[in-house]
């Protein structure tokens, strides 16, 4: 039950408006006297546990560090003065990244959004991911749903207070994560005990990054003379598209790392192999870098200029595509 009366430390009242979303930890809610702001609400067998790590974050003033990311602003507590969640900034305009990355969705959300849109997003997922380890934090649990994009490809990470986060000493961690964005070299081990690290962070980045690019394909996703789950490809480093021998290839009508630059396509190679678990993962300002200069290389198909590529590539993938399944994939 959601307390009567709502205050920020400072003792300024909170007037809830609209709930905008919810799940197993609280609900989020518009202000109705505050356009620009969302208040998390932890359901009360969470609230202890958090409070912690909110006020770290607040007291660290981490949202000064990144414009990209909402992190908490103020603490929210009930009219008994006790800690009940957060204000956090409103991001508009956005919708979740898997609305951009699969192909139907996108036709839906993101019309306009062609190969070069993608390849913008993706550097800016990566821009995104940066702030957050500029601000000394680690995300953990990267998933489809903290990212979100807008339709001028600017990207806004949410979920903050999941993120993992050192201060005074004290390192606040988060026992949760997807599957598919979760390393090989966690795979099976205890979350709520384990440490995570920029490096396991540029696993779930390389993961999301293929997804734009590659049709909302996942990396460990291939076919092969048997079925491997996913889980045990990633954890046996089965990466589908590489050149490495891992009994799995690309499924049909999917891009190739051909259609790649060699710098781009050495990046998956490298995100995705046991160098990869190493500690050898490309890092989110080398992304950005590659990235860009994808985009910049990038031409236009003459058949159509929806289809963008690059000129590497020994012909238009998305032509090819379009013959091996009979649909244009933008």
């Amino acid at each position: 039950m959601i307390a009567p009366s709502l205050r920020t430390e400072g003792g300024q009242r909170i007037t809830l408006g609209e709930r905008v979303g919810g799940g197993g930890e609280g609900e989020v809610f518009a202000l109705a006297n505050r356009p620009n702001r969302l208040i998390k609400l932890y359901h009360e067998r969470h609230r202890a546990s958090r409070a912690p790590k909110i006020a770290a974050m607040i007291r660290e003033r981490l949202w000064q560090k990144s414009d990209l990311v909402a992190f908490p602003l103020e603490a929210a507590f009930d009219n008994r003065g006790a800690f009940i969640g957060f204000l956090m900034r409103r991001v508009t305009h956005h919708l979740p990244v898997i609305q951009l990355y699969n192909p139907a969705y996108r036709r839906d959300h993101f019309p306009r959004a062609d190969f070069a849109f993608l390849v913008r997003a993706a550097a800016n997922t990566a821009r995104a991911m940066a702030g957050v380890h500029f601000a000394g934090c680690v995300v953990g649990d990267l998933n489809e749903s903290g990212v979100l994009v807008a339709e001028q490809a600017t990207v806004a990470l949410i979920d903050a207070d999941s993120f993992q986060v050192g201060a005074a000493g004290a390192r606040h961690l988060w026992g949760v994560g997807k599957d598919e964005f979760t390393p090989p070299e966690l795979r099976g081990r205890d979350l709520e005990r384990e440490e995570r690290t920029r490096n396991h962070d540029a696993f779930g980045l390389a993961t999301l990054i293929f997804y734009l690019l590659f049709l909302g394909r996942h990396p460990f996703t291939g076919v092969g003379p048997r079925d491997i789950e996913l889980n045990t490809a990633i954890r046996e480093y089965r990466f589908a598209y590489g050149a490495r021998r891992t009994g799995l290839s690309p499924p049909p009508g999917t891009p190739q790392l051909a259609d790649l630059p060699p710098m781009l396509a050495a990046a998956f190679e490298a995100a995705f192999a046991p160098v990869g678990g190493a500690g050898l993962r490309p890092k989110p300002v080398q992304w950005i870098d590659y990235l860009q200069r994808f985009e910049r290389e990038l031409v236009a198909c003459p058949r159509s200029q929806r289809h963008r590529y690059h000129p590497s590539a020994d012909a238009c993938p998305w032509c090819r595509i379009k013959r091996e399944t009979g649909r244009d994939p933008f």
